[in-house]
């Protein structure tokens, strides 16, 4: 198995996208701003998300960079639970039960 994003075939990272939608909707993230930031199209990253169309190592770091490694893990299927955290008056961040 390849362990570096370049070494990856396009094809082993599947997106489950009501995962995908509810992770980017908990990072407060719209499809058309992180197509922006991927230089693609929001179709095209539609595509990608319900798997249509493959997933660049390139698009891959993005996204996973945007949801953040619990987000990305949830996106992909790894995890089964997304916790959102929430900002304490303190400035300390917890796990909304």
């Amino acid at each position: 198995m390849a362990n570096n994003i370049s070494d990856r075939n396009p094809c082993d990272v599947k997106i489950n996208p009501r995962c995908f939608c509810a992770a980017l909707h908990l990072a407060g993230l719209t499809l058309a701003g992180l197509a922006r930031d991927c230089k693609r199209s929001r179709r095209h990253l539609h595509f990608i998300v319900i798997g249509a169309r493959p997933l660049s190592p390139y698009v891959e770091r993005v996204l996973r960079d945007a949801l953040g490694p619990d987000g990305w893990k949830f996106a992909t299927g790894k995890v089964d639970v997304l916790r959102a955290k929430i900002p304490t008056a303190e400035g300390a961040t917890h796990a909304a039960e």
